[in-house]
């Protein structure tokens, strides 16, 4: 008798095991991933690396970085202008390759597109540095802010999802930045 108890008893706890561990794997095998191009470039690394970074401070989740296009539940998508064959799945939109190749230096192009029902953000630079610029721009959608002493993240989480952007960006004038004598918000500069 002690010793039905006892397998009906350890029968209950492996099925408890399998419903608590199992279905969690399964509804999280479809998760949102960051796709970076194999570039050279330590720059493209960093602007992947920053996308996660903001990503996981704004909505608490770590997104993987992957070389290559998964059957994830969405995308964001890093690339420059000059890697055309790896962006091709994602241009559905005729124009979209266009306005791509004609992106100069330090320029980005944000774009959410619809790929049967799966949302994908494309981050596209002219060139490494515009990556780079694309992924802060991309922070700033999630509710980031960047100033001189610090970005500033909202205190509250959101939940992760993908925001729907069509963004063009350049830079203003050629030249930027602070002197570094001077790089405190309070400075004689700033008078």
């Amino acid at each position: 008798m002690r010793t039905g108890f006892r397998k009906a008893l350890t029968a209950g706890f492996i099925c408890v095991e399998i419903v608590l561990f199992t279905i969690p794997a399964m509804a999280a095998s479809k998760k949102d991933v960051i796709i970076v191009s194999q570039s050279d470039s330590a720059m493209s690394a960093q602007a992947a690396q920053e996308v996660r970074r903001y990503v996981y401070l704004r909505t608490g989740e770590l997104l993987a970085i992957e070389p290559k296009v998964t059957e994830s539940a969405g995308l964001i998508v890093l690339a420059d202008k000059g890697q055309t064959e790896f962006l091709k799945p994602f241009l559905s939109e005729a124009g979209l390759i266009g306005q791509i190749v004609a992106l100069g230096k330090e320029q980005y192009r944000l774009k959410t597109v619809d790929q049967g029902g799966r949302k994908i953000v494309l981050i596209v630079g002219g060139d490494d540095l515009g990556l780079l610029y694309g992924a802060y721009q991309f922070a700033e959608q999630l509710g980031v802010r960047f100033y001189m002493h610090g970005d500033v993240v909202p205190d509250e989480r959101m939940k992760l999802e993908l925001p729907i952007v069509d963004l063009t960006g350049k830079p203003l004038f050629i030249h930027r930045g602070i002197q570094p004598f001077h790089d405190f918000p309070e400075g004689p500069d700033w008078w």
